[in-house]
């Protein structure tokens, strides 16, 4: 548990640099193998509380550790290239900003996301992703 703390504490630390890019789409599909209990008075995300999205998710991009920061921010880390997100609750989705150490040839190593979570009847919470890179064009 404490080291799965202190991995939490760093991916906080580490995504700060994601810029604010353009829109288009990709899914991803992502499912949770781990979640954090929350509280009755907490952001609300597809009727589930922000706080219990906090887990691992693994997905075409690695896996990815998300953590809750306050309100209705998420930030996260995920494997390829060393990649981060920085997100915020906007109504049913979460939207922000993904960055990376490296794109695919041709393009920014950054652009825009969008988590769609829900949960199964066994009560496990999935994530939906979407991103596109920022100079893609619209």
């Amino acid at each position: 548990m404490q080291s799965t703390r202190v991995l939490f504490a760093a991916t906080a630390l580490l995504v700060v640099s994601c810029k604010q890019p353009t829109s288009a789409t990709n899914t991803v599909a992502a499912p949770q193998t781990s979640a954090a209990s929350g509280n009755a008075a907490s952001v609300v995300v597809n009727g589930i509380p922000v706080e219990q999205l906090v887990g691992v998710y693994n997905g075409d991009w690695g896996t990815m550790h998300l953590v809750h920061v306050g309100g209705g921010e998420l930030r996260g880390a995920y494997s390829h290239s060393n990649g981060r997100v920085v997100a915020r609750v906007d109504g049913d989705v979460v939207r922000g900003t993904w960055c990376q150490d490296e794109a695919a040839e041709g393009h920014r190593p950054n652009g825009s996301v969008e988590f769609r979570f829900s949960r199964n009847a066994a009560n496990v919470i999935a994530l939906d992703g979407r991103w596109t890179y920022a100079d893609a064009p619209d």
